[in-house]
């Protein structure tokens, strides 16, 4: 009866969360008199830029025989304008002085009331960096106390920073002008709710909303709400929701608003990119059928999402369901006619998405096919897909016109070859190789396989390497 209380709640104060912010929509003149908040949404972005700064480690350490302490504050370095990082260090010390003097006063009173601890105590302030990009310093603080009978204290601090004034923003100042950033949270978190089926696991009574300082942090695409003691409607005092950024339709603005020339805000350049997970939906799964005759595993994956339409239903032809029946057909063949039915047919296919980044998307393809346990049939692919174009890339592709990628590939790929001797022996054209070569992404490299039969039928070795982006520049790749 609770759960079903709970349950329509939440359904109606989804309605109500909802019943503003159904889809966002661009700002008109006549907005503001027909009651409809709306804003200008912002467009994905493929990248993010690293901010040109350091974070390193400010440690204060005490023991004792009745408590240890331990403090690992963040230190930035690198910004232009000195007194922005003085505040930002300062500010972040003044916690730590506060925990380490709390800690102190603990233990010195312990101290003065008993002659032997009952306990030892870890006492533990330490931090993590969970987006660094684009101006702004995500920056998340943990305090543990953990007692020698395995009983543990954890609480959680977080601060967002403009890198450009050196102010802690909230959770309304990642939001668009215009969006209603706490109501649009609200909302999120009753449909997260919702959607896993949480509301009997996780809450006591129906969801409140988030407080004026609700404790978050963000990553490169993703916004996490903690729940504290603030929100008693939380079972749990440290209940974490993640919302990723594209569910609230181009309202998330944080890592636009903020970014201006790097030039004017670090004493080094902000060169390196940080490519950003594509909005696509992906899900996994094997077909698996075994009969006397053959054995099938085939692996599946189902995109959704995607704006091109046509390149998501040719992407789920392509590595959908297999038709089978040719092969069962085959199978069963082989084996009513055969002597030694010990060894079934085998079709197998496994994909891999290496890359799925900045706008590309790259799947390689394993297919096999057995029959009397000898391989018939095997196949390797590797495809590189423009998810906004919808183009199958080829290497060339993958470049901006000016830039010269095969004489790059080839200065890398004679420092890494083993054999440099036999190496040129089998590619004797290697602009030609170059040219026939496969080639797959992960978020740091480019791969290029170099077959050496493409040169010399009598060979089939395989050359492989591997060659960073940042080789090759990074405004080179059309990201």
């Amino acid at each position: 009866m609770i759960k079903t209380k709970l349950l329509a709640i939440l359904i109606i104060s989804s309605f109500i969360f909802t019943s503003c912010y159904s889809e966002p929509v661009v700002r008109t003149e006549n907005a503001a008199s027909e009651g409809i908040v709306s804003f200008q949404p912002v467009e994905p972005r493929k990248y993010l830029y690293l901010n040109a700064i350091e974070v390193e480690s400010r440690e204060y350490t005490k023991e004792s025989p009745s408590c240890n302490i331990s403090v690992s504050c963040p230190e930035i370095k690198g910004l232009l304008d000195k007194s922005i990082e003085d505040k930002i260090n300062k500010e972040l010390w003044k916690e730590a002085q506060n925990y380490i003097d709390n800690a102190l006063f603990m233990l010195n009173k312990e101290s003065a009331e008993l002659n032997t601890p009952i306990q030892k105590i870890e006492k533990w302030w330490g931090f993590s960096i969970p987006a660094n990009y684009n101006n702004i310093l995500s920056i998340t603080i943990h305090y543990n106390e953990i007692l020698s009978d395995g009983e543990y204290e954890y609480k959680v601090q977080t601060y967002l920073y403009d890198l450009t004034t050196g102010d802690k923003l909230s959770i309304k100042d990642l939001f668009v002008e215009g969006a209603d950033g706490t109501q649009m949270v609200n909302e999120g978190v009753v449909q997260y709710i919702l959607k896993n089926h949480l509301e009997e696991e996780i809450l006591s009574r129906p969801f409140q909303g988030i407080d004026e300082n609700q404790p978050f942090y963000i990553s490169d695409s993703m916004l996490t709400i903690i729940f504290d003691e603030r929100n008693s409607e939380f079972i749990d005092t440290r209940q974490y929701i993640t919302l990723p950024f594209r569910a609230f339709h181009g309202a998330i603005a944080v890592y636009d608003k903020y970014l201006s020339d790097a030039n004017d805000v670090y004493e080094k350049e902000m060169l390196h990119k940080k490519l950003l997970p594509n909005p696509i939906d992906i899900s996994n799964s094997f077909i698996r059928e075994e009969k006397p005759q053959y054995r099938i595993m085939v692996q599946t994956i189902a995109f959704e999402g995607l704006e091109n339409e046509i390149l998501e239903r040719k992407l789920n032809a392509l590595f959908g369901e297999l038709d089978m029946e040719d092969f069962k057909e085959e199978a069963i063949k082989i084996y009513n006619g055969s002597s030694d039915r010990e060894v079934p047919a085998e079709r197998s296919r496994y994909l891999d998405i290496t890359a799925n980044v900045g706008g590309l998307l790259c799947i390689m393809s394993y297919d096999v096919t057995f029959f009397g346990g000898h391989m018939s049939q095997e196949e390797r692919k590797n495809h590189c897909f423009d998810i906004e174009t919808g183009q199958e890339l080829g290497l060339k592709d993958l470049f901006k016109e000016e830039v010269d990628y095969k004489q790059i590939i080839k200065d890398n790929i004679f420092s890494q070859a083993d054999d440099i001797k036999l190496f040129k022996s089998e590619m004797q054209d290697l602009d030609k190789a170059i040219d026939h070569a496969d080639f797959f992404l992960d978020e740091h490299s480019l791969y290029i396989l170099l077959r050496s039969r493409e040169m010399n039928p009598d060979h089939q070795n395989v050359w492989q390497f591997y060659i960073p982006f940042e080789v090759f520049g990074e405004d080179s790749i059309i990201w």
